[in-house]
C-alpha cells in the first residue's frame, strides 16, 4: 500500500516495543498508526496522532496522540456474549 510506512520502533501504551505502520496521506488531518509485535507481527495496538489542522481544533499540540487501543489479550471462541 502506497500510503503505509514502516516507520521504525514504538512503544504502545502497555509498555511494549513493537514496529510502527503508519498510513500517511496529505489530505488527511491525523495519521494513523498500527503497532505490530516484531516477532509475530500480531497487532499490539493502534493510536492516531493529530495534525496541525486538527490539533488546532482540538488544542493539542501536533504530533499529539488523540487515540489509543491497546490489545492485551485475544482469543479464539465459538460464543457470542449478550451486551
Amino acid at each position: 500500500m502506497p500510503t503505509v510506512q514502516a516507520t521504525g520502533k514504538v512503544t504502545d501504551g502497555a509498555g511494549r516495543v513493537g514496529i510502527e505502520l503508519r498510513s500517511i496521506r496529505e489530505d488527511q488531518d491525523r495519521d494513523r498508526l498500527l503497532i505490530l509485535d516484531p516477532r509475530s507481527f500480531e497487532l499490539l495496538g493502534a493510536q492516531t496522532v493529530a495534525l496541525d489542522a486538527l490539533a488546532s481544533r482540538l488544542g493539542v499540540p501536533t504530533g499529539a496522540v488523540t487515540e489509543n487501543t491497546v490489545i492485551l489479550e485475544r482469543a479464539a471462541t465459538d460464543q457470542i456474549q449478550a451486551p
